[in-house]
């Protein structure tokens, strides 16, 4: 498997989309960020590159061993990897508990991140009223950071030097 913070992005294909049924995780290290506009607004999609042994179901029904892009759509899913903070090189485990049932309206997910050394912090959704859209929204802010940044060092690689006016070449 090749280690995707070790490659240049323009020489991998975009993942394949995580489509779980109940029951089913992922677990891998995040290699990439990136958001998408939707008709509900812009949401966050993180890569991973999977753990061995932890294949996942894209939407042919097939299961990939290599990488797969995680859509954040689903606001339950948004906020508990938000709250983690996820950055590249991050390990992120995330299991598909299913639909609504009884009177839950959401899908629910238990997101995990896994700590080096060992241990894990356990991604979190709070009530409207005690989470903030600030932090809501620090996903899709994380990936449009990233875009940016990646913007400016192209800019800047190929901006032209800026001209002082008034500056003179005399020293006296």
């Amino acid at each position: 498997m090749t280690n995707l913070l070790q490659v240049d992005p323009l020489d991998v294909e975009y993942a394949d989309g995580w489509v779980a049924e109940p029951g089913e995780k992922v677990r891998g290290t995040l290699v990439a960020t990136d958001s998408r506009e939707s008709e509900y607004g812009r949401y966050p999609i993180f890569t991973i590159e999977l753990a061995a042994g932890t294949p996942a179901r894209i939407k042919t029904g097939e299961f990939v061993e290599d990488r797969v892009a995680i859509h954040a759509q689903r606001d339950v899913l948004r906020r508990k990897l938000a709250s983690l903070c996820p950055e590249l090189g991050d390990e992120i485990g995330i299991l598909y508990q299913g639909g609504p049932r009884g009177t839950a309206k959401s899908h629910r997910y238990r997101v995990i991140k896994y700590l080096p050394g060992g241990g894990y912090v356990e991604g979190r959704y709070e009530d409207e009223d005690e989470f903030s859209p600030d932090e809501a929204d620090a996903a899709t802010a994380l990936a449009l950071e990233a875009e940016q940044a990646e913007r400016d060092a192209l800019v800047s690689v190929h901006a032209p030097l800026a001209v002082h006016e008034g500056a003179s070449d005399d020293a006296g």
